[in-house]
């Protein structure tokens, strides 16, 4: 299963052109743009046309995801969130890719500011769906990502995952991945805010 993820990701190359990289995710702006306009009837259609990007890395095509809809609507980055979905269940992109993409739109959040100042809720929109879905677990976020850094976006992680999954299931959750994870104590007070 991985191991034909991991050859699509070699895959081609770019041929022709100046700029190859900008090329693609010209490309992707333009598969996104049709995918909204098609909503969920579209999904296998835009997964296939993301297949046939070629050179631009599976992390890089959802970071590239995330961005272009930070300035769109709630209801566009919930229908992206599905799509991520449908590309992991199908192993086209895989749990590191999409850590990957999340640390570098994380990283780069200080830019994304300057133009969307509710960015951070909707980054953390993305991270606790993402969690919901299976696409990542909790634990693997908060191993790779220092969410308290980026204040208040751990809480408003946790807030957003509580409110897809329900309390109840939340706070069972909790119990079970709480004791795994790394800088308990800094996380136990965003935990406690929640409450």
């Amino acid at each position: 299963k991985h191991a034909s993820a991991k050859g699509g990701r070699k895959g081609g190359g770019g041929g022709g052109g100046k700029n190859p990289r900008d090329k693609n995710e010209k490309r992707v702006e333009a598969i996104l743009v049709r995918y909204l306009e098609l909503g969920p009837v579209g999904m296998e259609q835009t997964a296939g046309a993301l297949a046939g990007v070629e050179g631009l890395p599976r992390e890089a095509l959802c970071c590239r995801l995330m961005a272009l809809t930070l300035e769109r609507s709630e209801d566009d980055r919930t229908r992206v969130s599905e799509l991520f979905h449908h590309l992991h269940q199908t192993s086209f992109i895989l749990s590191s890719d999409f850590l990957l993409a999340l640390s570098a739109v994380v990283l780069s959040i200080a830019s994304h500011k300057a133009v969307v100042p509710q960015c951070t809720t909707y980054i953390a929109g993305y991270i606790a769906r993402a969690i919901a879905k299976g696409v990542v677990s909790l634990k693997d976020v908060a191993g790779t990502i220092d969410l308290c850094t980026y204040h208040p976006m751990a809480l408003v992680t946790l807030q957003a995952l509580m409110a897809l999954i329900g309390e109840v299931i939340f706070l069972f959750f909790l119990l079970i991945v709480l004791p795994c994870l790394p800088n308990r104590r800094r996380l136990a007070v965003c935990f406690k805010a929640v409450e």
